[in-house]
């Protein structure tokens, strides 16, 4: 079995990096989600709406 060492500074580089990718992607889920909940609503005010027709 090959035993692979990583230096230290490599593995804060990619904590960094994880970091701010999950930083990146929370912002993307709230964008998402803010899109999402202007689309329900506005779905359900076209539904109410034709429903006084």
């Amino acid at each position: 079995m090959v035993s692979v060492t990583h230096p230290p500074h490599d593995i804060e580089v990619t904590a960094e990096r994880l970091q701010e990718g999950s930083a990146r992607l929370q912002i993307q889920k709230q964008a998402l989600e803010r899109e999402l909940a202007a689309i329900v609503a506005q779905s359900r005010l076209g539904a109410t709406g034709s429903q006084h027709l």
